[in-house]
């Protein structure tokens, strides 16, 4: 897993790295020239981003709700107990800030729960399911969409609002591409 570390100051950039390679995590780089964050995520393509905060966290939070898309998990750095108070998780889904110093074990814990939330999120965004219509055309279903799906034979039929669509596939089958919001609540019926 490859980390990039966005800090303006040496010390502080320093003890990261010491961090990132006890942690056994290969270091993408070290930006410290904010005009270059960019760049040097679409040249290093790091995994996971370490941003240090060190002004208003607003300026960073518009910065970087341009990178939603991308997904990359953000763990913003800061000294202030008053920036837990944006609630920055409530805004990115992808992000967290920890106030600094933090222990080495704490951060690795950290690490692993934003990596699972952000490929939860990437699954999540990833599950449009296509069917066919009664004219034969693609129809993509958002799984917030599906009330329930039943199985008749060997189709599943997923149950929106409005329609019902058939899909040739076997439960198990389906069940593997979406996420842990669909419940099994009897062999041939999930509900969302």
């Amino acid at each position: 897993m490859k980390i990039l570390i966005i800090e303006s100051e040496n010390q502080q950039a320093e003890r990261l790295v010491s961090i990132v390679k006890s942690l056994n995590f290969e270091l993408a780089g070290i930006c410290k020239d904010s005009d270059l964050i960019f760049q040097n995520i679409y040249e290093l393509n790091p995994d996971i981003l370490f941003i240090c905060i060190h002004e208003n966290l607003e300026k960073y939070i518009e910065l970087f709700e341009k990178l939603l898309a991308n997904n990359i998990p953000i763990i913003f750095f800061t000294s202030k107990e008053s920036d837990l108070d944006f609630n920055i998780e409530e805004r990115l889904k992808n992000a967290i800030t920890v106030i600094l110093p933090v222990h080495t074990v704490t951060l690795n814990s950290i690490i692993n729960l934003l990596i699972q939330n952000v490929s939860a999120l990437q699954k999540k965004a990833k599950l449009d399911l296509t069917v066919r219509g009664r004219q034969g055309q693609k129809i993509n279903i958002n799984p917030d969409k599906i009330l329930w799906i039943e199985v008749e034979g060997n189709y599943c039929f997923l149950k929106t609002e409005h329609n019902k669509f058939g899909l040739k596939v076997s439960l198990n089958n389906l069940l593997t591409s979406l996420d842990d919001r669909f419940i099994q609540i009897h062999r041939s019926f999930v509900i969302n």
